[in-house]
């Protein structure tokens, strides 16, 4: 039983994880970046040689001289200010390549990248725990629990639960009579969009399947896949019958076969007696 509400959930709280995670680590990659170009970056003071307004971004050349080579590059100038051919004007080389600019102003990305990443990551990451956490102990119920069939009392309308284009999750309650104690167990599904009383109206379901932990009955599972005619309902007790037949039959099997090798055995010795 597919409730697209809950699935797209859980995938938007997985994407919005792996997005935190990508924006994160390309912030410290650009840091990183950022940190070696400054560590190689030689602060000097270039001369003006042209400056051309008329183009979107003013732009001008610039002359500057390394270990008596000349170099001329172009660079990009401040519009609210004047400059002159003869001013000088700041700009960082490459030390292992005098030729090549060093502009480092990826600051301007990954501070508010980092920013965006952590808040991000903030929100999704719990979320994302707790889906986790929710589906390994279905799995680990599922797997490792006890089950049984119980009787459903009723459907309920969460109205705590968080609305979707205005409709409240449904729950579903089942109860079980333990006929060794004869004590009462009540159970509640998760909360689901599906709508569960058409389901028990098309169906007319009685029972539904509970998962159970052996250590610690609070902790269950109600099955509502188990409400669709397809999804096979366990009869415990005629299943732990059939187990203790089959280990009783086990049992029978190997005295048999016990009881034939002893006589294998005497017969083998009346034979070398003889």
């Amino acid at each position: 039983m597919k409730d697209t509400v809950v699935i797209n959930k859980e995938k938007s709280c997985y994407i919005a994880t792996i997005i935190g995670v990508i924006a994160l680590i390309a912030s410290i990659a650009l840091f990183v970046y950022d940190y070696q170009l400054e560590k190689r970056a030689v602060n000097i003071t270039a001369t003006i040689t042209t400056i051309d307004y008329d183009k979107g971004e003013p732009q001008a050349t610039v002359k500057y001289s390394v270990e008596r080579e000349t170099y001329r590059q172009k660079v990009i100038v401040l519009e609210d200010k004047e400059y002159n051919i003869g001013d000088g004007f700041e700009i960082k080389y490459d030390m292992n390549n005098p030729g090549k600019l060093i502009e480092n102003e990826h600051h301007l990305i990954y501070l508010p990248l980092l920013g965006i990443s952590i808040l991000i990551l903030l929100i999704s990451i719990p979320k994302t725990k707790k889906i986790l956490k929710k589906n390994s102990n279905i799995k680990y119920l599922k797997t490792k629990g006890l089950y049984l069939n119980g009787t459903i009392q009723d459907i309920i309308i969460n109205n705590n639960g968080k609305k979707v284009k205005g409709v409240f999750p449904y729950k579903l309650r089942c109860k079980y009579l333990n006929p060794t104690d004869q004590q009462e167990y009540l159970f509640e599904s998760v909360d689901t969009y599906i709508n569960l009383n058409e389901i028990m109206m098309k169906y007319h379901n009685k029972e539904v399947l509970v998962y159970i932990d052996k250590q610690n009955t609070a902790n269950y599972y109600v099955d509502l896949d188990s409400l669709l005619p397809q999804a096979q309902l366990i009869d415990v007790a005629e299943l732990m019958g059939e187990k203790k037949k089959n280990d009783q039959s086990t049992d029978s099997t190997n005295e048999g076969a016990a009881e034939t090798k002893n006589e294998e055995k005497d017969n083998t010795e009346t034979t070398e007696t003889k």
